[in-house]
This record gives C-alpha cells, structure tokens and sequence, in this order.
C-alpha cells in the first residue's frame, strides 16, 4: 500500500485570502513540514511561544527551506503573545496583506 500527504492539507490555499502558517518549537522536523507542502502555501509563518527553547532553531531550519531556489519571499515571524513580542509587528503584516490583496 502507497500512502501519499492528503492533498486537504493545502486545500486551505484555495480557500482563504490568507494563510498563516503557526509553528512553535518542537513542532517536529523540517521534513514534516516539506512533505506536507506547508511552507508553499503559507502568506505569512509564525513561529508562535517564541519565548520557549527551541524557537531560533524553528525559524532557522524555516528560513533554510525559504532560501531554496524557486522559492517566494514569505516573510516569517517569531511571536511570543506570553511576553508580548512580535505580536504587534504581526498584525501589521497581516494587514499589509490585505491593503495589497484590496489594490490589486
């Protein structure tokens, strides 16, 4: 038997104006997130409980996977709504988003 990712995880893409995509440290591997096809549907990236260890090393192996040829620039953000961080810097991106989506 041939299991394949269930193509309902990106279904979302079609859907939504836009896809935030949360992580938190220990969230699993990057191979996870690659074979789900996450990343490439993902406006924005959230590295959430940023405050926890572990987040650094979450956004680096992110960032790595965004750095590979083809491709799109996606911004990505650590958050930690426990000390208050990032959060505003967040909305903002959110709402740069819509104002573009708006203008198009």
């Amino acid at each position: 038997m041939v299991q394949t990712v269930p193509q309902g995880d990106t279904a979302v893409r079609e859907l939504a104006d836009l896809v935030v995509l949360l992580l938190q440290p220990e969230a699993g591997d990057e191979l996870q997130w690659q074979k789900a096809g996450l990343l490439e549907i993902a406006d924005i990236i959230v590295i959430h409980k940023a405050d926890l260890p572990g987040a650094e090393r979450v956004e680096a192996e992110v960032r790595g996977q965004l750095n590979l040829p083809g491709c799109r620039e996606v911004p990505v953000f650590r958050v930690s709504a426990n000390k208050g961080e990032g959060v505003d810097r967040l909305w903002q991106a959110i709402e740069t988003n819509f104002r573009a989506d708006a203008n198009r």
